[in-house]
């Protein structure tokens, strides 16, 4: 299968000097009858000629004389996507990933301590008035604190599977408890 590859040329590397800073970039652009079009740019951006703490940008144009920054690096190697600002995070996206798979390592202890016999689990009656009063589970953050300071996703998984284990043993309890019920209750049917 051919590939139409368009038309177009790479200018070299420009230097460029704005109000506060000094970019070295190429620019991709296409060329027509009307002219020669910009499409997108990619470089180095300082806040000086010498300068020891340039970004990488990579931007396109989203309009006429309108160009967006896509990505950023900055000089630790911070990735900015869709932002120019990482917020100290090695990776910062706006908008939505796709993945199809994510690892993340264990940072604090997995809630196996839960099945061990000196967990204390909480019973149902005190569950039932802390989600009444706080509308939300013990140590689960509510929700004005998830929109505002989003979420760590081990932290989150950690207290979820913690949650789900206790569940679990409220349902082996409520099952032996069942069980016994039915014991005693087969025991007065012969009774009769």
């Amino acid at each position: 299968m051919n590939k139409i590859i368009p038309a177009g040329i790479i200018q070299n590397i420009d230097n460029e000097s704005g109000v506060n800073e000094t970019a070295a970039l190429i620019r991709f652009t296409t060329k027509h009858s009307s002219g020669i079009h910009p499409l997108a740019y990619m470089g180095a951006i300082g806040t000086n000629a010498s300068s020891t703490n340039a970004v990488f940008v990579i931007g396109q144009r989203t309009a006429e004389n309108a160009y967006s920054e896509r990505l950023r690096i900055d000089p630790n190697g911070n990735v900015a996507i869709g932002t120019i600002d990482p917020k100290g995070s090695k990776l910062a996206v706006a908008g939505s990933i796709v993945a199809e798979k994510i690892k993340v390592k264990l940072q604090s202890a997995w809630p196996d301590y839960v099945f061990e016999e000196h967990y204390q689990l909480p019973s149902l009656l005190e569950l039932e008035q802390f989600a009444k009063t706080n509308k939300h589970l013990p140590d689960m953050p509510k929700a004005e604190e998830v929109r505002r300071e989003g979420i760590d996703v081990e932290e989150m998984n950690r207290k979820l599977l913690q949650k789900v284990e206790e569940i679990t043993l409220f349902l082996i309890q409520q099952q032996k408890t069942i069980e016994q019920l039915q014991k005693e209750v087969l025991l007065l049917e012969t009774q009769k």
